[in-house]
């Protein structure tokens, strides 16, 4: 028996590129771009970020626009930056590298990706997939062939439901029932900074600051006008002088504050309010939650019922508190009568998901067939990587 190559797996997020040796347990995660800190000299690429101290009006040079790599330039420069630290080697002769694209990918991205894996990198065998495919992968069996794969990450948030066919180890779209909201983490970060920055202080160069105050203090409430009333919701939060303070956080109640600090309330449970309507921020478009109970009323009437019984959270913003268990709250009221049970998974970690499907699947006996291979594509050209658009 000839063993697989080793397989590295990319998930080539809009916000955050996660990566990482299949066997790995987890991937490394950061910012998919190339930063600078308004006090520092030195650009800063991709996983960098983690040891630099003093992220103060951070800027940023991203990849990704809207969740589709536009800037190739950017981009292979992380790629290389992040190949060279899973892989100190630089040897890609004998290693197949599994990359996510964002659903209805540009051809001619995926052609200058395609591209840059052999004829720049030179990797043995390449896998290009959209992220619901991966998302879905093992949440599936012969008794529940239908998922549907809610996606909530940096640049948008898709709804696609998915049914395992017996042509394919991986579960394909139901294509005319994927639905798209323009709303993600970047939308709900910079509504955060516009909020912070009339109320309080100006925090309109903080974005990286902001980020994090969002992950640290904003919930999504069962109900928000409830919520917003509530004596226990405000609080304060220390921002960061990376200097006595490297990091922001909530202020103990026997802390004393020594830099600059901000008043949060009705922020905390506004800001993720976006997520189901968003409208407050002038997007005309459904929530989440309409959004997936439309996307899974047009698939076929008897599947529907598995769909509904079967619906999978993932991306970095499903890791708001209290998301799952809203979602799951709206769409069985919103469920036909005759759905008899509605469920929302919540992986243990959300915004790794799509990575850990990527990874079971490059460990599957089928993985190799599935491949391009860099002699396939030496031969054939880039019209061989067609195979994982029609795929």
């Amino acid at each position: 028996m000839v063993d697989q190559p080793r397989a590295l797996i990319l998930d080539n997020g809009g916000g955050f590129l996660k990566a990482g040796l299949a066997q790995a347990a987890s991937p490394i995660s950061f910012p998919n771009a190339i930063m600078k800190s308004k006090r520092g000299r030195n650009f800063i690429i991709g996983s960098q970020i983690n040891n630099c101290i003093d992220v103060a009006g951070l800027s940023y040079r991203r990849a990704c626009e809207k969740g589709y790599a536009v800037n190739m330039d950017v981009q292979r420069t992380v790629w290389n930056h992040t190949f060279k630290q899973i892989a100190p080697d630089d040897d890609f002769s004998a290693t197949s590298l599994v990359v996510t694209e964002p659903p209805f990918n540009f051809p001619s991205i995926q052609e200058t990706m395609d591209e840059m894996v052999f004829e720049d990198f030179g990797f043995a065998s390449y896998f290009r997939a959209p992220t619901y495919r991966f998302a879905a992968f093992g949440m599936q069996s012969a008794e529940q062939p239908c998922t549907a794969v809610v996606e909530t990450g940096f640049s948008f948030t898709h709804v696609v439901p998915l049914v395992l066919t017996s042509s394919s180890i991986l579960p394909r779209a139901v294509r005319s029932a994927i639905r798209r909201i323009d709303v993600g983490g970047k939308v709900l970060t910079n509504f955060l900074l516009e909020l912070v920055s009339y109320r309080a202080l100006d925090l309109s160069d903080e974005f990286c600051v902001v980020e994090r105050m969002k992950e640290d203090v904003c919930f999504v409430a069962p109900r928000c006008a409830t919520a917003l009333k509530s004596p226990t919701l405000a609080l304060e939060y220390i921002l960061p002088d990376f200097g006595a303070v490297l990091k922001g956080h909530v202020r103990a109640p026997d802390e004393i504050v020594r830099t600059q600090a901000v008043r949060l309330a009705t922020e905390r449970c506004w800001v993720p309010e976006t997520l189901f309507a968003p409208s407050a921020v002038g997007i005309h478009q459904m929530g989440i939650s309409d959004c997936v109970s439309e996307s899974l009323s047009s698939t076929h009437t008897d599947l529907r019922t598995l769909f509904f019984s079967n619906v999978v959270l993932c991306g970095g913003s499903a890791r708001m508190p209290g998301l799952a268990d809203r979602l799951r709250a709206d769409l069985r009221r919103a469920a036909p009568a005759d759905i008899p049970s509605v469920n929302v998974t919540l992986p243990s970690d959300p915004a790794a998901h799509v990575w850990q499907g990527a990874a079971a699947f490059s460990r599957a006996p089928q993985f190799a067939k599935s491949c391009v291979t860099k002699a396939d594509y030496e031969e054939h050209g880039p019209s061989v990587c067609a195979k994982f658009t029609s795929a």
